[in-house]
């Protein structure tokens, strides 16, 4: 029997393992850092997303496709929390097509539209919380379905700044 080819033949066989291992750790790596940046550019569109701070103030939340290709087929589900009264849905927008880079953004009613001056004055001086949830569901150019949740809340009613609290996507 010749060793050396034995020795030869499992030492290629153990290099491919440890080339797949190291490419799987690299894509998982890419994969990671992406989903960090996606996160923290949410952060930042989420700041200034109250427009006003008098009764005659919306909210409106930011998208960005940050992908190369264009997202198809893109809906839009966005909800006002306010604890102790019911929610308020962000008029629907028809379906569409986000391009690569795009930001499109998704507003609400005005606040008194649906609450009166104080109650508004108690979510200005942060004596109800205000809270997004925003839903985005959309097909790639290869006809797979996405889709990506996020949850915040209002921080500072004076400087008009949101925080991302949750993110999730697929």
């Amino acid at each position: 029997m010749n060793y050396e080819l034995l020795g030869l033949c499992i030492n290629g066989v153990l290099t491919l393992i440890t080339l797949g291992i190291a490419v799987t750790g690299l894509v998982q790596a890419l994969a990671a850092k992406e989903s960090n940046a996606t996160a923290k550019t949410a952060a930042e569109f989420a700041e200034k997303a109250l427009k006003t701070t008098d009764g005659h103030s919306w909210v409106g939340l930011q998208f960005k496709n940050f992908g190369r290709t264009r997202a198809n087929s893109v809906k839009f589900d966005c909800t006002l929390v306010f604890p102790g009264m019911p929610d308020q849905a962000a008029p629907e927008l028809p379906e569409m097509v986000v391009a690569a880079g795009d930001t499109p953004t998704v507003s609400f009613d005005r606040f008194i539209q649906f609450m009166n001056l104080e109650t508004f004055t108690k979510v200005v001086r942060m004596q109800i919380p205000l809270h997004f949830i925003a839903k985005v569901s959309y097909d790639d150019v290869f006809g797979n379905h996405h889709s990506s949740y996020a949850k915040g809340s209002l921080k500072d009613p004076v400087r008009r700044l949101f925080s991302v609290d949750e993110t999730r996507a697929d």
